[in-house]
């Protein structure tokens, strides 16, 4: 069952305003993986598709006075990178994770973190599933949205809060406008933060030089679950998927849809 109403058909992006994608699995806590010893056999399944091996680092994020802030602070866990800096698999000591900032097309990433998974259930049996998470960071830039007043043709009004309008503030005084939707049922929850930003860091830590707009929806499930099965999480990631294109595409005017090529409307 989605918890989004409205869906739409997919339509290719020529070029995605995709930030960041995380898919993740959590688990109950195995502390052997924070030793090397631990992870070996796991490195070793898929050292061929990621032969880099680091350190992970984590971010820490906040809003301010100042906009978004965004610092890095140390990680018990690995860093698995691929040849070509396009995915990286992050693994600690309760959680599975795959990203990308060369986000490509849906189906390749969902591809690759199954393929992840079953070698991580093969070596080391983790267990009960805690959570199943799927994240989108898009960040919209256009050259003529430099003020809130120009993206107010680029965004429904909906999501642009108190800058929707000029009556509360001059666009020189508008630092940013950021807001959070919590959507629920029974079986996942969607969490979506969006709104106007300026020249800085976004949510997820990256670096924008230029005024944005930020859609940044995370699909998740936390219900306990005995064991990781990749199959079944690849059907759930399908659903969350729909959901977070649902938001997305929602999320712009008819201007903005020409702009990124896409075509078609609500499924």
């Amino acid at each position: 069952m989605p918890l989004v109403r409205q869906h739409f058909a997919r339509s290719p992006i020529s070029n995605p305003p995709v930030q960041l994608v995380v898919a993740q699995v959590q688990f109950q806590p195995l502390l052997g993986l924070a030793d090397p010893t631990g992870v070996a056999p796991f490195q070793d399944a898929i050292r061929e598709r990621f032969p880099r091996l680091s350190r992970m680092t984590s971010l820490e994020v906040s809003v301010g006075p100042e906009g978004v802030q965004a610092r890095p602070s140390p990680g018990a866990g690995w860093a698995l990178e691929d040849k070509d800096g396009e995915h990286r698999v992050l693994l600690d000591t309760n959680s599975i994770s795959l990203e990308t900032r060369k986000y490509g097309a849906y189906e390749n990433m969902r591809e690759a973190f199954i393929s992840v998974l079953k070698d991580f259930v093969r070596t080391v049996n983790p267990g009960e599933r805690t959570r199943l998470g799927l994240r989108y960071v898009n960040h919209l830039v256009f050259d003529d949205a430099t003020s809130p007043t120009e993206w107010r043709k680029f965004i429904r009004p909906e999501l642009l809060g108190l800058v929707a309008v000029p009556d509360v503030a001059d666009d020189s005084h508008v630092m940013h406008s950021i807001a959070e939707t919590r959507l629920a049922y029974d079986n996942s929850q969607l969490v979506a933060r969006y709104g106007y930003l300026r020249a800085g860091a976004g949510l997820d830590g990256s670096k924008v030089d230029r005024p944005f707009f930020m859609i940044d929806v995370d699909h998740f499930d936390v219900r306990p679950t005995p064991s990781v099965d990749p199959e079944g999480i690849a059907t759930e990631l399908d659903e969350f998927h729909a959901d977070i294109y649902g938001i997305f595409r929602w999320a712009l005017t008819p201007e903005t849809e020409t702009r990124l090529g896409i075509v078609g409307g609500p499924a």
